[in-house]
């Protein structure tokens, strides 16, 4: 065919339409510039972290709702709330000391149990460090303002919580709040409602992730801060390619 012929496409109804027309619409848009780059690739890490958060929290859902049948059945004693209770401060490690399981059979049930709880809430924790690394994508400042808002969030959103479920004061809304949330436990506040009892397994849930984050972040300012993970770049040891940064 003849140049003219390559270049040129007759359509049905006999007209000449240049080849070139026929292009890809994608072909003739414009390159995206750095910036719009930039977004949709958080565009799509955000997308990706989301539903690894949803599958991660209905798999933890089903456990927790699984433990707390089991726990059900094998403590008779128990009502339903407070097998839902007995499993969820038993999972998150928090474990105030006011329910504990009596049988031999269940608390070796219970040794199990948590053991695999305690897996879960490990990839809570691996979660967490990505979505610190997300949201100081998105936010321009640094990883211990973020870490402290977090903190903050956690206590002002349980002590409104646990005021208003069980009439406490500010004060002991807000202790129970940090000893929950940093599942320290002590037991000397425990919550007697049916609702406060749910809303504190929720809660306990809820604060795991942010609460790793500054877990993490206080991590990172002992570890510069003590020189650690340094010695091995010094020695020239083969991790010396690992680079910890300045803003973690």
């Amino acid at each position: 065919a003849s140049l003219h012929d390559r270049c040129v496409h007759r359509n049905a109804a006999g007209a000449v339409t240049p080849a070139s027309s026929r292009m890809d619409a994608s072909m003739l848009e414009p390159p995206k510039s750095s910036s719009e780059r930039v977004v949709d690739t958080r565009f799509d890490v955000m997308m990706s972290y989301r539903h690894e958060v949803l599958r991660l929290l209905a798999a933890i859902l089903a456990f927790l709702l699984f433990g707390t049948a089991l726990f059900w059945v094998l403590e008779p004693n128990l009502s339903l709330v407070d097998a839902f209770y007995l499993t969820g401060v038993s999972i998150t490690t928090i474990g105030y000391g006011d329910f504990a399981p009596q049988d031999p059979v269940t608390r070796l049930i219970m040794f199990f149990y948590s053991l695999v709880g305690l897996g879960f809430f490990g990839l809570v924790t691996a979660e967490a460090a990505k979505l610190r690394t997300i949201v100081g994508s998105y936010v321009d400042t640094t990883p211990l303002v973020i870490a402290s808002s977090m903190l903050v969030g956690c206590l002002l959103s349980g002590t409104l919580i646990f005021s208003l479920a069980e009439g406490w004061t500010l004060h002991d809304a807000a202790w129970f709040s940090y000893v929950t949330c940093t599942t320290v436990g002590y037991g000397d506040i425990s919550v007697e409602t049916k609702l406060g009892k749910v809303l504190v397994v929720l809660y306990s849930i809820a604060t795991v992730a942010p609460m790793a984050v500054v877990m993490n972040t206080i991590g990172q300012h002992l570890r510069r801060q003590l020189g650690l993970g340094t010695a091995d770049l010094e020695r020239g040891h083969p991790k010396a390619d690992i680079k910890w940064s300045s803003t973690s």
